[in-house]
C-alpha cells in the first residue's frame, strides 16, 4: 500500500514495501510516472521514469531518477531514502511557460 504526504509543496514521500535496493528503485519508477500530484507540479503528463539503482538501503541514501515529461522533455528527481521502507521525492516545479 503505498501513501502520499506532501511535506512541502516541492516533496513527496512514500511509504512502501521496500526491502531491498532494486525494489526501491522499481517502486520509485512506479510512483514518478504513477502520480497524479507529480504531473500536476511538473505541469505535464509523466512517464518513462528510469531510476538508478540505490547503492543500498541505508536511511540518507541518495539516488536520481529521469522522466519525460509532455511538452518539456526530460526532468531529473533526486530521491532520499529518509526511513525504513520510506523515501522522499524532490519534484522539480513546473515550467514556466
Amino acid at each position: 500500500m503505498r501513501r502520499l504526504l506532501i511535506a512541502t509543496p516541492l516533496v513527496a514521500l512514500v511509504a512502501v514495501g521496500c526491502t531491498d535496493t532494486r525494489t526501491y528503485k522499481d517502486e520509485t519508477e512506479s510512483f514518478i510516472n504513477d502520480d497524479s500530484q507529480i504531473s500536476n507540479r511538473v505541469g505535464g503528463e509523466v512517464s518513462n521514469a528510469e531510476c538508478e539503482e540505490p547503492p543500498n538501503t541505508d536511511v540518507g541514501t541518495t539516488y536520481t531518477c529521469t522522466a519525460d515529461v509532455e511538452g518539456q522533455g526530460s526532468l531529473t528527481f533526486e530521491v532520499l531514502i529518509d526511513g525504513e521502507k520510506s523515501f522522499l521525492v524532490d519534484i522539480p516545479p513546473a515550467a514556466e511557460s
